[in-house]
């Protein structure tokens, strides 16, 4: 069975995690930065697939990455 290609979503959550570890932030920080619930946040990293790209390139903005929308 051939592996499927990651989503969108799924890609830019994988940036995320890397760009946290770069930055050596925390979520909790990452969360004050965007003015989420930290709560929120975590889900949003663990469940890509129900959070809107838009939410995953706010994340992804506050970390300094540059996001591309979906075309």
């Amino acid at each position: 069975m051939p592996k499927l290609k990651p989503t969108p979503e799924q890609e830019l959550i994988t940036e995320i995690k890397v760009a946290l570890v770069r930055n050596g932030w925390t979520q909790k920080h990452l969360a004050k930065l965007c003015g989420m619930d930290p709560g929120n946040l975590s889900r949003a990293i663990k469940n890509p697939s129900r959070q809107k790209y838009e939410t995953l390139c706010t994340i992804a903005r506050k970390l300094g990455m540059n996001t591309l929308p979906i075309i």
